[in-house]
């Protein structure tokens, strides 16, 4: 059950929009609409889930998320995303489930190895040419789609 989430979409300026509401969701603890933009918050402040969808000028994850320590799901579908942070392994430690698909990425950096409690990654419809090896440190991971990437090998891990 989904019990806390932002989910955002496209409309007004992305990367005002997100900062704005994570500012909100740090200061408030009643679920509000705005435009297109539904969030909710528990009574305990954790943000669990961020669906951000057809934000195609994102190009980054906000500043702001780093503030979401203990977010389980990530999806930025659609969001034109070219790179995500180089320290994703540290800034979501409890993620299960990153969704990037059909963004320009280009690579998944080394440290989503150390996402040690991640089951699901879909990173379908990307320009991924090739795979850290640290993929393989992740035991958890049950679902792994790549399809319509330019990858020509996997890390030995993986086959």
């Amino acid at each position: 059950m989904l019990t806390s989430a932002i989910e955002l979409q496209d409309g007004e300026n992305e990367v005002e929009a997100v900062d704005r509401v994570l500012r909100e969701v740090a200061s408030s603890d009643v679920r509000t609409d705005i435009d297109q933009l539904t969030r909710f918050r528990r009574n305990d402040g954790r943000v669990d889930l961020v669906r951000l969808l057809g934000f195609w000028r994102l190009r980054t994850l906000p500043t702001e998320f780093r503030r979401l320590e203990r977010l389980t799901e990530l999806d930025v579908t659609e969001c034109g995303l070219i790179e995500l942070p180089r320290d994703i392994g540290d800034i979501f430690p409890a993620l299960a489930r990153l969704c990037v698909r059909n963004n320009g990425l280009r690579e998944l950096p080394h440290s989503i190895g150390r996402l040690r409690q991640l089951k699901s990654i879909e990173a379908d419809i990307n320009v991924i040419s090739q795979l850290p090896d640290s993929v393989g440190d992740l035991h958890e991971l049950e679902r792994l789609n790549l399809s319509q990437n330019k990858l020509v090998t996997l890390p030995v891990a993986l086959e």
